[in-house]
């Protein structure tokens, strides 16, 4: 597996995202809004794996902080570490851009997001009653700190394949 960082020229990978959102999400991104908040500075990362897209991460980092807004793996490629190389690679870019903390909201009933997350350092803070719509769900909000040592996660696998820049 391997880490593909997206710019919001990169139509095959925005296509991949926004159509992963459809079939995921009751509330899906367009492909216009994830290529929008790319020219607006978000951070967006795919996981590629057996030579197809099989999930990606997207957030911001703004300041000293950091904030999670979708982690996805294609159902038939879960629970094969694309989710921690995925969540790894961009506590590592948010590290980059200054980002000291992590935030992100996860559905009360997503047991395997919130052990993924607890996993890498993130831990519980509070509720929001009833911020999902479809279906009618609390949202758990959970906080890490950004510490250098969770970036050797990944290692050294950096490499160059044309305008796709690889984690």
């Amino acid at each position: 597996m391997r880490i593909i960082s997206v710019n919001k020229n990169d139509s095959e990978l925005t296509a991949f995202v926004s159509k992963a959102e459809a079939a995921t999400y009751p509330d899906p991104w367009s492909e216009a809004s994830l290529v929008s908040s790319l020219g607006s500075g978000a951070i967006l990362l795919c996981c590629e794996g057996s030579g197809q897209n099989i999930g990606y991460i997207i957030g911001s980092a703004v300041a000293d902080e950091a904030e999670i807004l979708r982690l996805t793996v294609l159902p038939e490629f879960r629970r094969r570490g694309a989710g921690t190389m995925l969540l790894t690679a961009f506590l590592n870019e948010a590290e980059k851009a200054g980002a000291k903390k992590a935030y992100l909201e996860v559905r009360s009933g997503n047991t395997a997001a919130r052990a993924l997350y607890s996993s890498l350092g993130f831990r519980e803070t509070g509720i929001r009653k009833n911020y999902y719509i479809k279906p009618r769900e609390d949202a758990v909000l959970m906080c890490a700190d950004i510490p250098p040592e969770r970036i050797s996660l990944l290692g050294d696998i950096n490499a160059d394949t044309g305008n796709r820049k690889l984690m």
